[in-house]
């Protein structure tokens, strides 16, 4: 589809993909500006600011960035608080419509919108190598016209920048559908980069982002990634969230779960008729993620003994779930488990949200 087209309207996955970055980034400047005073957000393949008549990624950006920055809390904690924004697209077409949108909006106190530039991704990347130092909190969102115009080796340049998160969107579902396909060399770059197993020996289409998962995390060195499925039928798309913080991760989370059955896949609209490539075992993996997670901690918690509340919520943040979940396999299973209350009411495990970096209890496995 060309890209003029695509962007003539907004489609059911785009709008989920636009739900999801709009519900974290209003949440993320919230922390960020409460905390830092000051951040940085770029979105590098910004699209011409409409799909159609609904609001793209920048103009939700700015809707979210004005409310924040109009909260007389953060205005009694910082004078000046401000958003440095950069939008980047490589159609000079998009950029020039974006312009546009821009110019006439008014004038927001801290929101500083760089100049939008049209320059190839990779150039983008090597004019920010002053920027990728400092410790000013970042957020990139990554939404490629196609899965190959973004590497790994891209995404392990940001990363390496101190507090900086990045949302990347990937049509995994394409790359998938043409593996082992040797006549679609860019799919099967992709798919040797971003996955362990390249693009063969897949169960299903959970057990092909099982595997793109674990590349990210080996390949980055991240403790904390998150992809989140937006399932169209037959069509299935990915966001991927990338953090170093404990904090990011336990806030997507929660917003993943607010929009999921499962922790994982968000229903974007009924199948359309088209044939699937996956099996239907794939169609049942929802109902049985709570669970999976109960074996894994159970098995986390046996294997070492014991551990804080402090470390049973980051397990299950890295995990993908959240601390309740952590909370309601503990009291499942307290035949298993001896509860020890270190800082607090005895009665409590304290495996908790407000407590996801205060030691309080510790968890022992009863031999």
């Amino acid at each position: 589809m060309p890209q003029e087209d695509f962007y003539s309207t907004q489609t059911d996955i785009t709008a989920a993909k636009i739900q999801f970055y709009k519900d974290y980034i209003g949440t993320y400047l919230i922390k960020v500006l409460m905390t830092y005073g000051n951040c940085y957000v770029a979105d590098l393949f910004c699209g011409p600011g409409k799909n159609g008549e609904e609001k793209g990624s920048p103009l939700t950006l700015i809707d979210e960035a004005k409310k924040m920055l109009e909260s007389p809390v953060l205005l009694r904690k910082f004078q000046n608080p401000s958003i440095n924004i950069f939008f980047n697209d490589i159609e000079v077409s998009h950029v020039t419509n974006l312009k546009g949108q821009l110019a006439e909006l008014p004038q927001i106190p801290g929101i500083c919108i760089e100049k939008p530039s049209s320059k190839h991704f990779r150039d983008v990347l090597g004019s920010m190598s002053r920027l990728l130092k400092y410790g000013t909190p970042k957020f990139f969102f990554l939404d490629p016209f196609t899965y190959s115009d973004v590497e790994l080796e891209d995404i392990a340049l940001l990363m390496q920048s101190p507090h900086t998160e990045v949302l990347l969107f990937l049509p995994a579902f394409f790359a998938y559908r043409f593996s082992g396909c040797e006549t679609e060399p860019k799919t099967k770059k992709f798919l040797e980069s971003f996955t362990t197993r390249g693009g063969t020996g897949y169960r299903n289409f959970h057990d092909f982002m099982d595997s793109l998962t674990t590349k990210v995390k080996g390949t980055l060195c991240l403790d904390y990634v998150r992809p989140i499925i937006l399932d169209a039928g037959s069509k299935k798309n990915v966001l991927l969230f990338l953090t170093k913080s404990k904090q990011g991760m336990a806030l997507m989370n929660d917003i993943v779960w607010k929009h999921t059955d499962d922790g994982k896949t968000f229903t974007v609209t009924a199948d359309d008729g088209s044939p699937s490539l996956f099996g239907e075992a794939e169609l049942e993996a929802g109902s049985h993620e709570i669970a999976r997670f109960e074996k894994l901690l159970c098995a986390e918690v046996k294997s070492r003994k014991s551990m804080t509340n402090v470390d049973i919520i980051d397990f299950a943040i890295k995990s993908g779930f959240l601390p309740r979940h952590a909370d309601w396999v503990i009291k499942k299973h307290k035949a298993k488990f001896q509860v020890v209350v270190t800082d607090g009411e005895q009665n409590r495990s304290y495996i908790s949200a407000p407590n996801i970096n205060k030691a309080r209890s510790i968890i022992k496995y009863k031999d």
